[in-house]
């Protein structure tokens, strides 16, 4: 009577099917047919998001491997669908990418940036993953990545690149310059504004004409920062912001209507109480007086008013610190005199009224 088989005799049976030919004479499915990877279980582990699985396969190579390495580049770049798939598989998965192919892992990267069902949080931590790595790949990557229209995906590439420790990147900054949307510029711009970079201020200036008006002032402040000067410039509102940028206050307003924007923002919204001010004031004034006189009527007004719907001692001390800057214009750019003494004395008593009153009727 035969007894159970041991452990050698089951070894030996499963080595015998691995070789033995099947009906129809080809090779049976050996050990590693049945238990290691196949086409079935890569499409398997891609939904469920197990990159180990996925890796290991690639490593043993073979038509499977590329299956598999296809897995982890659809994983990346196309998650959502992938029910079974979280952030943190796409970034193992992203990461084994950039080890096996970082070519491959790129374009992934890149495919998901186009996304609509993209998420700024995943595409950052594959974009840190990705500068991490400082290789021309990369930084080139990275610029691509900076013109997305995506405005958080650019960002962030835009403070990848800046992190970055390459040989080539003052070059693709500048190259990043004439592509980046509003977000990923404004990070660019405070970037230009601290850290000198050849050839960037040549490339910043085609951005400041076209740019949107609350962004030409840190554009022009970056060019100052990068020795642009308002000599090298032949654009007139360029010029103008150049000029301000360097104090030039009387020579911007030379320039006429291109310098009222660049002033009015030198001038900001409280301005300090020195010559600097008044200086500002007068150059506005030349460049059109009914204009600013208008203009600094309303801001009176508007502070007057607020002290009178709302009396309390914080109104009352901005009504007083408006009239500061305000009047001595109104006396020395616009030559009211007589109004500005009487509107002084109205708000030395705190009677803002009369002072709502005579505003109101210029």
């Amino acid at each position: 009577m035969r007894g159970r088989p041991g452990h050698a005799d089951l070894c030996g049976a499963a080595d015998q099917a691995s070789i033995a030919p099947s009906a129809e004479g080809s090779r049976g499915p050996g050990i590693v047919a049945l238990f290691g990877p196949n086409p079935e279980k890569v499409q398997r582990w891609k939904a469920e998001g197990k990159v180990s699985r996925l890796r290991s396969a690639v490593e043993e190579g073979g038509e499977t491997g590329e299956l598999a390495q296809k897995a982890l580049e659809e994983i990346v770049s196309d998650p959502s669908r992938f029910p079974g798939v979280d952030d943190s598989a796409v970034t193992d998965a992203f990461r084994v990418l950039l080890d096996l192919d970082q070519r491959a892992a790129t374009e992934a990267l890149i495919a998901y940036a186009g996304q609509p069902s993209i998420r700024a949080p995943l595409a950052a931590a594959m974009i840190d993953l990705l500068a991490a790595r400082g290789s021309d790949a990369a930084l080139l990557a990275l610029l691509r990545l900076s013109g997305s229209r995506a405005g958080s995906v650019a960002a962030a590439a835009v403070r990848a690149l800046a992190r970055m420790d390459h040989p080539h990147l003052d070059g693709t900054l500048c190259a990043a310059i004439p592509l980046v949307g509003r977000e990923a510029l404004e990070h660019l711009l405070d970037l230009l504004a601290e850290r000198l970079v050849p050839g960037a201020g040549e490339a910043l200036l085609g951005r400041l004409a076209g740019a949107p008006p609350d962004l030409r002032k840190p554009i022009a402040r970056a060019l100052h920062r990068q020795g642009l000067t308002a000599a090298m410039c032949r654009d007139p509102e360029a010029r103008a912001y150049l000029l301000v940028e360097e104090g030039r206050y009387a020579d911007a307003a030379a320039l006429g209507a291109p310098a009222w924007q660049p002033l009015a923002e030198a001038l900001g919204g409280r301005p300090a109480r020195d010559t600097r001010t008044l200086e500002i004031l007068s150059a506005m004034g030349r460049v059109d007086r009914a204009r600013l006189g208008a203009a600094l009527r309303l801001k009176l007004l508007r502070a007057v008013t607020a002290a009178i719907e709302k009396p309390t001692r914080e109104s009352y001390d901005l009504a007083r610190e408006t009239a500061a800057w305000v009047l001595p214009a109104w006396a020395e750019v616009i030559g009211r005199r007589e109004q500005a003494t009487d509107v002084s004395g109205l708000i030395r008593d705190e009677r803002f009224l009369a002072v709502r009153g005579m505003l109101e009727i210029e």
